[in-house]
């Protein structure tokens, strides 16, 4: 997690809208093999993250390798934030902070 640790201490799902009609996200694994994905989303007050069809969502193989760069080591000199890569499970999803009917995705 690279910004928000502050209001999401221990993420463990991350919520999107059902279909992607009303903006809602597919993460999937590919291959017995688990993703890493880069994404923006919301935090909510209650500490829930929410992740959008218009957010930035990418598989993290397919950035630059300037922008892995950029991310891991410049990134925190244009905020005051922690900066660090966090793994999880299912999903292995690195989060850039910054409805009704939900699916949750595991991490």
């Amino acid at each position: 997690m690279f910004k928000g640790f502050e209001k999401a201490k221990d993420v463990q799902y991350v919520f999107t809208p059902l279909t992607s009609a009303i903006c809602g996200v597919t993460l999937e694994n590919s291959d017995n093999k688990k993703n890493q994905y880069l994404l923006s989303g919301k935090i909510s007050p209650d500490g829930r993250v929410f992740i959008y069809l218009c957010d930035f969502i990418k598989l993290w193989d397919d950035l630059t390798h300037s922008q892995k760069e950029n991310l891991k080591k410049k990134y925190k000199m244009g905020c005051d934030c922690k900066v660090s890569i966090t793994i999880r499970l299912k999903y292995n999803l690195l989060l850039l902070y910054h409805f009704r009917f939900v699916r949750m995705h595991k991490l």
